[in-house]
């Protein structure tokens, strides 16, 4: 996983919003404008575009790492089986998140 401290975060948003394949303010000479973190973080947000295909197959590599690491721990894969994943529609304010279901047999 990456890891960093609070004072590298400014840093790696500007680089992030640089990169980034987004339409982005301009200047009287079409230069890309300076804006604010906030703003930055907004505009990014905002031109996320998943569908729920890409959803899914998110979900299915995060069960995948889970069985992994839980196989790796010595939990018998006899014990261990992969659900079907399940794409929810965003209902009002949408914040970024996952349930994992657990049940034994």
């Amino acid at each position: 996983m990456l890891s960093f401290d609070e004072t590298e975060a400014p840093v790696l948003l500007k680089e992030v919003y640089k990169r980034a394949n987004i339409t982005k303010p301009r200047n009287v000479l079409g230069l890309v404008k300076e804006i604010a973190e906030s703003d930055m973080k907004t505009l990014l947000l905002t031109n996320i575009h998943l569908n729920a295909e890409a959803m899914y197959e998110l979900a299915q590599e995060r069960s995948a790492v889970v069985k992994d690491y839980l196989l790796a721990h010595q939990l018998s894969e006899d014990r261990l089986f992969l659900g079907a994943a399940q794409v929810v529609q965003p209902k009002g304010d949408w914040a970024p998140g996952a349930s994992l279901g657990l049940a034994h047999r």
